[in-house]
């Protein structure tokens, strides 16, 4: 307990955790915005019924929202926290139930089951969103289902033959 009420260094690591998740709030944010003008601006996206279009929107952003949402409640009670060490250092905010489960459990858990819960419905077969065509889906640097790290094996492919044509030096 002393350390965090009279610590200098917990009170800048404070600062520093809040600003950093707060940047992240607002990267999702910004990411966010930018997948929906992305999904909203394909030409075959006008095709695509309005309740399907609905749903599609949705699955994109509401996971977003909420990761969102958790990074800046994490922020704004390190934040509080912060702010209660150069109020009143005597009183410590980071003890109690609210502490646990409002910057620790439900900022990491809540985003954590919505974007496991995100990559399994984007992990399913295309075609079994209802309502839109296979053209929406379909890309063309589109990876082999079998294989989604197939990619990332081959670039790490790529570098071991970089390196064993280099020749060694003396």
């Amino acid at each position: 307990h002393d350390f965090r009420a009279n610590s200098q260094i917990h009170r800048i690591t404070l600062m520093v955790e809040a600003v950093g998740w707060g940047v992240q709030a607002i990267i999702v944010v910004i990411c966010g915005n930018m997948v929906y003008k992305r999904i909203s601006s394909l030409p075959t996206f006008s095709q695509v019924r309005s309740q399907a279009k609905r749903n599609i929107i949705n699955k994109m952003m509401i996971p977003m929202i909420f990761c969102a949402l958790c990074y800046a409640l994490r922020a704004g009670f390190l934040a509080a926290d912060f702010a209660s060490r150069i109020v009143s250092p005597e009183t410590t905010f980071e003890a109690g139930i609210g502490w646990w489960v409002g910057n620790c459990w439900v900022p990491t858990f809540v985003p954590s089951i919505m974007l496991l819960y995100s990559i399994r419905k984007r992990d399913r077969e295309p075609g079994s969103i209802a309502g839109v065509p296979d053209t929406l889906l379909q890309s063309p640097q589109a990876e082999a289902l079998g294989d989604p790290f197939q990619s990332f094996h081959r670039t790490l492919q790529d570098f071991e033959d970089e390196d064993s044509t280099r020749p060694l030096k003396e």
